[in-house]
């Protein structure tokens, strides 16, 4: 039965089909062939991730390499969906060398990560598996780094838990 049908569900398979099913037609065109089989469904987890706000470039200042970090001037936007009744995991991955870590605000208590990155386990405080999520981010600049501009360097993806 499939839920919400009032009759059974009845799959007619014709020829090759029938074949593969190890179903032989009989002789008699007029005869008919059933067959009673199940049909089963896994919906595999997963999660969606648009980022809103990131920068195209950082520019590092002589003023940030001396301060010892540079923030990013605004917030970094995201929205997260899962079927995952758990949560998510956010991973963030980095490719600025002289990275030394990073801040992260905005995920409740603020997080720490160390310069390659690392993932965050975020679980769900809503019905609907969605996560409008505000960040605030801070760069903890190595004592090497050179001033410069440098292309975005944050990689963030999500994964359902």
């Amino acid at each position: 039965m499939v839920p919400g049908c009032p009759r059974p569900l009845r799959i007619l398979v014709r020829s090759a089909g029938l074949a593969a099913l190890g179903i032989h037609l009989p002789a008699s065109p007029a005869a008919e062939a059933y067959a009673r089989f199940s049909v089963s469904a896994t919906v595999e987890p997963y999660a969606s991730l648009v980022i809103r706000g990131a920068p195209d470039v950082l520019t590092v200042t002589p003023a940030d390499v001396a301060r010892g970090y540079f923030d990013l001037p605004q917030p970094l936007g995201l929205r997260v969906q899962s079927n995952s009744r758990s949560g998510y995991l956010l991973t963030v991955s980095n490719s600025l060398p002289g990275l030394a870590g990073l801040r992260i605000d905005g995920l409740g208590d603020p997080v720490s990560l160390e310069a390659a990155g690392g993932s965050i386990a975020e679980h769900w405080t809503t019905p609907e598996h969605t996560a409008e999520v505000t960040l605030r981010l801070r760069l903890l600049l190595d004592a090497a780094v050179t001033p410069g501009t440098y292309p975005w360097p944050l990689h963030l993806s999500a994964a359902a838990l």
